[in-house]
């Protein structure tokens, strides 16, 4: 595959990320690369270990281009197969083990591959899948383990691939506006902003950094924090899923320096009460995304935590975080850029377009487009979706609305598909999240549009509150007017005991409809508490 003559960051040289492990083998053969459980692998033991599994899958006649699957929770079974199927050019597909077994097997026909390696809990989704398509071979995980009788022997010839512009990771969307998308991901694009960051003195990343990975491999935000440090010689502490102990776990007893968590799991870690004992002197910077920080989240995250802050925003067709908000933005007093998503990384571009593709001025919403050499090669098997959102110039339409300050600074004011038409006026769902999320009893809040008679659609907001409060919906009205629009503010407010997400741990805005329309919105207390910041 070539890039684009419209890309800026053609003549910047990326490599694969399997010769990088073969480099890090070479220099730091003992260098910890991988811990699961008990299961550690320094880099030469992880890059004689995907030989082996490479020279295997070359045995059984798996071929350069074809979709190798593998289904299960976390765990070093994803990096050994996708660093063994890069070295053959074998495109790699992790599934979001969240999914229902239907949607797995739908995702796996759709990939067309022969080849499912899975974990035995998920054997109903394989048998489903086996059904849509007698052809597939399936293999449990142990045999990617070095014991193994699979595996070929140590030294056995395969033809190995390293072509940066081959696909190393195909990831499928959350489908939630639609069919899920494979996102097909070159080296180049894995990898390709990774080269850039030692420009920036606050996320240069070494050799003695630890990372943990816990959110669904599938999904582009765990697999590039897996990626990155596998790029710079560090370490990945790989958990099956996020849990509280495990990341506290993981910072005691695993020296974790760069962490990523959305605001909700750190709330989660600093609300235990093991949080206080913990030492997290190792910790560098805790990276989140998905939405702006709370100043009162903030203030007790730094006070506990003692580290860099830094947002990131980006999606699956850009290979993750595209722009950042760096810590020197982050002020526990509160700034205008903290409501934002940051400036773009190196080797990326903003703009924000008309429904014309005309580009806006500073300060006006459309849609933000994103150029970077992180940008997808397109969607797999899906050329109209592909030729919808990858534009010329190499621009990704990101589906979001949003616009810069005249310092390059990218507000997000939610989904276009997701704007709430109230009244004639447009409110877009993230500013209203934002103005709520603010309150130190909301612990959750999601904010969609309902149909009503006299506004056209009602601006309804279902809010989680923390352990302790009480529901006072007028109150949490009364919060809202005062920080944005009339127009803005929730005509409903309703209290749920968690919020729908989907196989991503996204917002899923269209169950939150469907449990929001049947619900009573009865003011629970006449006598709300004053309110204070």
């Amino acid at each position: 595959m070539t890039l684009s003559d419209d890309d800026p960051f053609r003549n910047l040289d990326v490599p694969t990320l399997h010769a990088t492990v073969s480099r890090h083998a070479r220099e730091r053969p003992h260098a910890l690369a991988l811990r699961f459980g008990t299961r550690r692998y320094d880099y030469a033991e992880l890059d004689a270990l995907t030989d082996r599994v490479a020279a295997s899958l070359a045995r059984d006649g798996i071929a350069t281009g074809e979709r190798v699957l593998i289904l299960g929770r976390n765990s070093d079974a994803v990096p050994i197969l996708a660093l063994a199927a890069n070295k053959l050019g074998i495109v790699p597909v992790p599934l979001n083990w969240r999914l229902a077994p239907a949607e797995i097997a739908a995702l796996a026909v759709d990939a067309g591959a022969r080849l499912i390696f899975f974990e035995p809990e998920f054997s109903g989704a394989v048998d489903i899948l086996k059904l849509e398509c007698l052809s597939t071979i399936a293999f449990s995980t142990a045999n990617l383990l070095p014991e193994s009788d699979w595996l070929a022997p140590a030294g056995a010839p395969f033809d190995r691939q390293d072509d940066a512009h081959a696909v190393a990771i195909q990831v499928y969307t959350s489908g939630t506006t639609g069919r899920p998308k494979g996102v097909m991901l070159t080296h180049r694009n894995l990898l390709g902003i990774n080269t850039l960051r030692g420009t920036l003195a606050w996320d240069r990343w070494n050799s003695e950094d630890v990372t943990l990975v816990a959110t669904p491999l599938g999904h582009i935000g765990a697999y590039g924090m897996l990626a990155r440090a596998l790029f710079f010689g560090g370490a990945s502490i790989i958990q099956p899923a996020f849990s509280v102990e495990g990341t506290l776990d993981a910072i005691e007893h695993d020296s974790v320096s760069k962490l990523a968590l959305v605001p909700t799991a750190i709330g989660m870690v600093l609300d235990h009460p093991r949080s206080r004992s913990v030492d997290y002197r190792r910790i560098d910077t805790i990276i989140y995304g998905s939405s702006p920080i709370t100043l009162p989240l903030l203030r007790k995250a730094m006070l506990v935590f003692g580290c860099r802050f830094a947002q990131s925003y980006g999606m699956s067709e850009t290979s993750g975080p595209t722009v950042a908000l760096p810590p020197e933005d982050h002020d526990p007093d509160g700034n205008e850029r903290m409501t934002g998503a940051g400036i773009a990384l190196p080797g990326a571009q903003l703009i924000v377009t008309d429904a014309k593709g005309g580009t806006l001025p500073a300060g006006e919403v459309g849609e933000i487009r994103i150029r970077s050499i992180a940008n997808m090669v397109g969607y797999w098997n899906q050329p109209e979706e592909t030729a919808r959102t990858l534009c010329p110039g190499n621009w990704i339409r990101t589906g979001d609305a949003g616009f810069l300050d005249r310092d390059g600074y990218l507000f997000v004011s939610g989904r276009i598909k997701e704007m709430i038409i109230t009244g004639a006026e447009n409110v877009y769902p993230a500013e209203v999240e934002q103005a709520l999320a603010s309150h130190r009893d909301i612990a959750q809040v999601a904010v969609v549009g309902l149909p009503d008679s006299h506004w056209g659609e009602a601006v309804t907001a279902a809010v989680v509150l923390r352990s302790g409060c009480t529901p006072y919906a007028a109150a949490l009205i009364a919060w809202a007017r005062a920080r944005i629009a009339a127009f803005k503010v929730p005509k409903k407010i309703c209290f749920l005991p968690m919020i729908p997400l989907n196989g991503l741990g996204k917002i899923d805005r269209r169950a939150l409809r469907d449990a929001l329309s049947n619900y009573d919105y009865v003011e629970q207390s006449s006598n709300p508490p004053l309110l204070e910041d």
